[in-house]
């Protein structure tokens, strides 16, 4: 089910599930990193307990590796993780920010992974 459809109480219109649909399944484990860090931040100032967000951690971890299973009953990573979350899930998911956060954090680890592929060439280059 669609966060829409849950707020609503009724399906959601084909041709509107299509057009509010992703395809940034490349994004979920940047935002489940992101969304770590935001609950941390959220326990540091008393707003989730020790249970709360240790429950919440497991979770992301857990959706981080298995949560593409779950993506095609959501309209895009944001929404299924709040929805997979459970009720802490809207709290602890940034919104409005998930972009500014997912983005970067995807083309950091893409940079990264380049750096070390020219590392490599380099070093192979020098055998020769």
């Amino acid at each position: 089910m669609t966060l829409w459809a849950a707020r609503t109480g009724v399906a959601l219109d084909p041709d509107v599930d299509a057009f509010l649909r992703a395809e940034d399944d490349e994004l979920l484990p940047y935002d489940c990193a992101a969304t770590a860090v935001h609950a941390q931040r959220l326990h540091a100032v008393g707003i989730l307990d020790d249970g709360e967000l240790a429950d919440v951690e497991t979770r992301l971890a857990t959706i981080a590796e298995e949560g593409a299973a779950y993506l095609g009953e959501y309209e895009d990573v944001h929404s299924a993780i709040e929805g997979l979350l459970g009720p802490v899930g809207h709290l602890v998911q940034r919104e409005g920010v998930a972009l500014r956060i997912d983005l970067p954090l995807r083309e950091r680890a893409e940079a990264a992974s380049r750096v070390a592929d020219i590392g490599e060439v380099d070093v192979a280059a020098r055998r020769d």
